[in-house]
């Protein structure tokens, strides 16, 4: 279920020590849960503060993804390699040792260890390193509670030593009988047992969890749970889901790559078995897809010979019909869609319906919004989606004269990646920035009166990856995958040629990375997320050219955006999202040490640019445009976007700080738009138009020339040298799909960060807890 609450750990950071009664309540609460698990012979092998989550008054165990880690990787074959998952403070003896047989009673210690933080203020072994800690937990006995509390009863104390003892043998048998021993069967009241399953990549394994979870019924009916799930292709070159209304039939995309390069197709597949055929071929790129309701035909998005925009095909065969650079979704009737637009008025958009031969009729435009998603509700109602508030979700229903019959907003910001309507209810899914999973929520509507039902429940969590559902059927597609992120240290000759040798590879990683070359190209920033107890986290390296032993910054936000280095190669600035809103953060290149912050008024920084030594540029995801700040000035000005740009989504600024390169994006010309900002006059040029997926930061080199990459398909990017207003040269392509691109300002080198995904699509039956056998 989606938590409303927080961790034990934020709490702990809150309170430092908790009453005897709030520890054995949480306490017995985790060990149900536990007990639980233990009884479907699953071993959690992480318990600790951060994945214990406090809901309503409910003690709830997050993350078995080490677990299934584990399961997947041959039950003992982690361990057998050296390596122990889990968290060093609560780990036990045998799981730090590596031990092969870990058993509930390991769970039992790290339990035992939760308890002792929670009482006495730290937990009972603590060190300046992972060394540090593990050597204690092997060779020290904790300290007795009441030597650091007195207050506390000795048969608590008793019960605490006894499961934290060495061996497994010397403890209670299981978490169910510590906790029975941390206080009287009669003071204990009955509980429910609930789980919170978030799905985590562990020990560089792409990890999902499914597991049968008893959750407290909601408003709007019992959290759905998985029954089965089965893999229904075994290519690792299967994404974007998409499942028929009935269930029966699964569409999806394929990467196809010859000697000449790489293409997108559809396949279709009956869920059941058999054949696949293709219904899409030849595509540059291809994104979501859809069924309509009568599975005669698919809308999706996508390239095909340079025009992008969402497409309808028919699945018995016909070339893609062109709706435009638009979001659409099938009427109920499958013979229109409703489509939505927000070309030509930023803050509004325009939602029309389409016939499958591209005929126009009924529109309205909508305020406060960008460009929404949209579904078509029975009895002339529209669900629409928007944020008006940064990354705050809220949806609307509203009839065709725009205006506004009953709305849903989410408290906290969530990013949102996908919107059904089924089964007479919106199936969203939302996810925080960073998360390796996201919830899907369920609302119900009704449809005839035009009103959302109650509040949202939590449907299921799923991977972060595209999903589709068919309500009727009880069924979920979604992919499950893994990412290899890699950083190259490579001359633009060779880059342009595609040799990546192995030992031009600095960084690896299954995390999200990106490298930034210096100005003079002798050193890389690289960043990076890690693993950490309220998430993942971005760390940045600097690192020689082309690799070797570099420094490390820790920023003291989770996200960053960046980072960026100044001219003279120095200092490096980024962007990092703080308790208090969004800080610029300036850094020393050698030592990694903080030189000086910069707080914003704006709630986030999705691009920016040094501007010289004293001053940065950048774009706001709220204001959509570009502002500047000089060292002196008290607050930041805003420059007037570019003329043709809906927003600006790509920065590169002069050594000298006097103007700055932009790159924006016309819905209505489905383009790029390369501009020169002055920041003197605020006057902008047109440089250059580009049509492709997607365009690199561009950067300015030495004489004054920009260049940029620009992804024509989704796996080459060509290279453009800017010498001025219409003056493009090509410079070659490299064969590869990017996530980055840094050049030097001398072009002689560049960084190139390289993205590799593989995976496959799953079914899983859902339904209410209960009503059937579980996965």
């Amino acid at each position: 279920p989606f938590v409303r609450g927080e961790s034990l750990r934020q709490k702990l950071a809150r309170e430092v020590q908790l009453t005897v009664d709030e520890a054995v309540t949480i306490t017995t609460q985790v060990a149900s849960a536990l007990n639980y698990a233990h009884a479907q012979g699953v071993i959690h092998r992480d318990v600790k503060p951060e994945n214990i989550l406090l809901h309503e008054g409910e003690a709830m165990l997050a993350d078995f993804g080490i677990a299934l880690a584990v399961e997947q990787a041959g039950g003992t074959r982690l361990s057998q390699t050296g390596f122990s998952p889990g968290t060093p403070q609560y780990m036990s003896p045998e799981q730090a040792t590596g031990g092969r047989q870990v058993d509930a009673r390991s769970d039992e210690y790290s339990l035992a260890a939760v308890v002792y933080e929670m009482l006495a203020g730290e937990p009972p072994h603590t060190g300046p390193s992972v060394q540090a800690v593990i050597a204690k937990l092997l060779t020290e006995r904790p300290s007795p509670i009441r030597t650091v509390r007195d207050s506390i009863p000795e048969g608590i104390e008793g019960a605490v030593a006894k499961a934290l003892a060495k061996v497994p043998a010397d403890r209670f048998h299981g978490a169910a009988e510590f906790a029975a021993a941390l206080a009287a069967p009669a003071a204990r009241r009955p509980r429910r047992v609930v789980f919170a399953s978030t799905l985590i990549g562990a020990v560089a394994l792409a990890t999902v969890v499914w597991l049968a979870l008893r959750a407290p019924a909601r408003q709007n009916g019992s959290t759905l749970v998985v029954h089965s799930r089965s893999q229904l292709t075994f290519t690792g070159n299967a994404t974007s889901p998409a499942i028929s209304e009935d269930g029966t039939q699964l569409a999806y995309v394929v990467r196809q790559c010859r000697a000449a390069g790489c293409t997108y197709e559809i396949v279709v597949q009956d869920v059941a078995g058999g054949g696949t055929r293709s219904v899409v071929t030849g595509a540059s790129a291809l994104y979501g897809v859809g069924w309509s309701p009568d599975r005669r035909f698919l809308q999706f998005v996508g390239t095909i010979a340079s025009r992008y925009g969402t497409y309808v095909v028919a699945t018995l065969g016909s070339p893609p019909r062109y709706l435009g650079n638009v979001y659409g979704r099938f009427y109920p009737s499958g013979d229109s869609l409703l489509v939505a637009s927000g070309a030509g008025r930023r803050g509004a958009a325009w939602v029309w319906t389409v016939t499958l031969d591209g005929d126009r009729h009924d529109s309205v435009l909508v305020q406060d919004v960008d460009l929404p998603a949209v579904a078509p509700l029975s009895d002339g109602w529209i669900l629409v989606q928007s944020s008006i508030l940064p990354g705050i979700p809220e949806w609307r229903i509203i009839d065709w004269k725009g205006r506004v019959r009953d709305r849903l907003r989410l408290a906290e910001p969530l990013g949102l990646t996908r919107l059904r309507v089924s089964g007479g209810a919106l199936w969203v899914e939302v996810g925080s920035a960073g998360a390796p999973q996201s919830v899907v929520l369920h609302e119900t509507i009704d449809a005839r009166r035009g009103r959302f039902v109650g509040r949202p429940d939590t449907a299921l969590i799923m991977p972060r990856d595209p999903f589709d559902i068919a309500a009727g059927a009880g069924t979920v597609v979604y992919s499950e995958g893994s990412d290899q992120y890699e950083v190259w240290a490579l001359t633009l000759h060779d880059a342009l040629r595609g040799w990546f040798p192995e030992q031009r590879r600095v960084f690896s990683s299954t995390g999200a990375a990106a490298g930034v070359i210096s100005p003079d190209g002798s050193r890389i920033l690289v960043v990076h997320s890690v693993p950490s107890p309220s998430g993942e986290r971005d760390m940045i390296e600097v690192v020689p050219f082309p690799g070797g032993t570099g420094v490390t910054h820790r920023p003291s936000g989770s996200r960053i955006a960046g980072p960026r280095w100044t001219p003279d190669g120095t200092t490096f600035w980024y962007a990092e999202s703080v308790d208090s809103g969004v800080r610029f953060a300036a850094v020393d290149a050698r030592s990694g040490a903080r030189r000086s912050t910069v707080p914003i008024a704006d709630s986030s920084v999705e691009e920016m640019a040094p501007l010289g030594v004293s001053g940065l540029v950048w774009t706001t995801g709220s204001a959509n445009g570009v502002r500047v700040w000089r060292a002196g000035e008290g607050h930041p000005r805003d420059l007037p976007i570019p003329e043709g740009d809906e927003s600006v989504w790509r920065l590169g600024a002069s050594r000298d700080g006097a103007r700055v390169v932009t790159v924006g994006w016309n819905a209505t010309e489905d383009s790029m738009l390369v501009h020169e900002l002055s920041l003197v006059d605020g006057r902008a040029t047109h440089w250059a138009t580009f049509f492709g997926e997607s365009a690199s930061r561009p950067v300015v080199l030495a004489d004054g020339s920009v260049m940029i990459a620009i992804a024509e398909t989704r796996d080459a990017n060509t290279l453009y040298r800017l010498r001025g207003p219409g003056h493009v040269e090509r410079v070659g392509t490299i064969p590869r799909p990017l996530i980055a691109l840094a050049v030097s300002v001398d072009g002689r080198r560049v960084v190139v960060t390289t993205s590799e995904t593989r995976g496959d699509i799953w079914l899983a039956r859902v339904g209410p807890a209960g009503s059937g056998p579980k996965d």
